[in-house]
């Protein structure tokens, strides 16, 4: 095996992973790659409601900063319950391949 065979992926494991996914794969896929994105979302309004909480008690609380928090908090709250779903169905998936 040459470096342009590794370099092309011939040969390797990873050449079969990065290849075109079955149509029976095409579910799996859109869910983990959804379910990917929801987490990443979810970890950056954790980021966001911990900084607003950190307002809270100081000048720079008010009604605004407070319905922020309450909007964000319950924005990650639907994530997190849509993501659960979301998990079940990629776990059912899972199974049935």
């Amino acid at each position: 095996m040459s470096f342009q065979d590794i370099e092309a992926g011939v040969g390797s494991p990873r050449s079969s992973l990065l290849a075109t996914p079955s149509p029976q794969d095409a579910p799996f896929t859109a869910l983990q790659s959804s379910l990917s994105l929801q987490v990443f979302k979810m970890n950056a309004n954790v980021q966001g409601i911990l900084k607003l909480v950190d307002q809270l008690g100081t000048a720079r609380d008010s009604a605004v900063l407070r319905k922020s928090l309450h909007d964000l908090t319950e924005t990650t709250r639907a994530m997190a319950k849509r993501g659960s779903e979301d998990l079940k169905k990629l776990s059912a998936l899972q199974a049935s391949l």
